[in-house]
Order: structure tokens, then sequence, then C-alpha cells
């Protein structure tokens, strides 16, 4: 259990930088403070952490040749963010995110620019970072740890569950938008988002381009007309 701990505390911890990352990085690109970002209402983004587990559990034995741990980071986050970017396009039925306009991509998914900076994050994972996390594990004692970590993992398969079916429901109610667009459907589509209009703002500024044929109607929600119902 402590080494799976070990393990989990290292996707998490890396999942909420990677979340701080995106902002640092959208706010930008987008001249503006981006505050919104990931699939999850909580702050972090699972494919960071993803990434860096495979990294430290497979790339710590070539630490004495850089390029080759450049370019294994590279491959394996590029190789990740389009099974990613597949498979959730596969469930959603919508792309999330989409490189098309940058240089050197391959069908919008995954770009020459992200691959160089997953080389780069590579670098700093397994030259600075993982020794960082190991002394900071090391400041717990065991049964606190396990605790902690628990803890965590119930917190993040609840956003998991939570967040899957909000945006689930969105896209639904998004659909239904896009085949008719009566005063009914969009009084119908109203009223189903404001049961959950915290957490369904959040799903829509991370991703405003998924779902902008609804964005407008979640922002002009009359809470006190809805909350009657």
């Amino acid at each position: 259990m402590y080494d799976f701990c070990i393990i989990f505390s290292m996707f998490f911890i890396y999942s909420v930088l990677g979340f701080i990352a995106e902002l640092f990085f959208c706010s930008l690109v987008d001249k503006r403070i981006v505050l919104n970002r990931g699939f999850l209402i909580g702050p972090y983004c699972p494919i960071y952490g993803v990434a860096v587990v495979i990294m430290a559990t497979t790339l710590k034995r070539y630490a004495p040749d850089p390029i080759i741990v450049f370019s294994m980071g590279a491959l394996i986050s590029t190789f990740l963010e389009y099974t990613t970017s597949y498979i959730m396009e596969k469930i959603f039925k919508t792309r999330w995110w989409d490189y098309s306009n940058e240089s050197f991509n391959v069908n919008g998914r995954v770009c020459l620019k992200n691959s160089i900076l997953f080389g780069i994050g590579s670098l700093i994972v397994i030259y600075i970072t993982d020794d960082i996390f190991l002394k900071f594990i090391g400041y717990f004692n065991r049964e606190t740890f396990i605790i902690l970590n628990l803890f965590l993992m119930v917190v993040f398969i609840t956003d998991v569950i939570i967040s899957t079916f909000i945006i689930l429901k969105i896209r639904r109610n998004s659909e239904l938008t896009k085949k008719d667009m009566t005063d009914e459907i969009k009084e119908r589509v109203k009223y189903e988002l404001s049961k959950n209009l915290i957490l369904t703002k959040r799903l829509l500024n991370s991703f405003p381009i998924v779902f902008k044929n609804i964005r407008g109607i979640v922002n002009k929600l009359d809470l006190k007309k809805y909350s009657k119902k």
C-alpha cells in the first residue's frame, strides 16, 4: 500500500503542477489571466501526472544520457497526449484541444512545440524535481502518508465521477440546442444546467471551444427564476 501511495502522490502532485503550468502558459498565449483548465473540476490535469509517473519509472535508468531522457520523454508524452485526445473524442464526441494551427502537428492532436516542451519537462523531472519529491514525502510517517493519500484518492475519484456526469449532461444538452433552437429546448437546457451552475461554469470556462454553442446560455442564466422550479 505504501509503495502504491508513493506512485499516487507523485501522480497527484504533478497533476496539480501541470494544472498550474497550463494556467501560466495559457495566460501568456491568451494575454489574459486564465483560471480554468483541465478536464476535472479540481485543480489538476491528470495527463501530466500520468506522464511523470511513466517517466519516473522508465527514464531514471537513462539518467546518464540526457539526450535519451529528452527524446524518450518527448515521445512518451506526445503519445500519451495523442491517445488521450483520441479516447476523449470517442467518449464525449467532441475535440478537447486542437493544434491544427501549429506547425508540424499530427491530426491537430499533438504538435512539435508541445513535444519539445515535454522533452524539456522530462529533463526537469529526472534531474531536479524527482529528488525533491522523494525528500518531500520523506517528511511524512508511513501511516500519515497512507491516510492522506487515501483521502486524496477518494476526492479524485469522486471528482472524476461528478465531472464526467456533468460533461455528458452538457454534451447532451449541447446536441439538443444544435438540433432545435426553439424556446422550449432552450428553457430545458437552462433548467438542467442551473442545477449545477458553479461546476458547469468551471467546465465551460476550461474548454470554451468545446461548449461554445451553449456558453452564452449558461452565462445568462436567471438563478432566481429556476430556483423556484
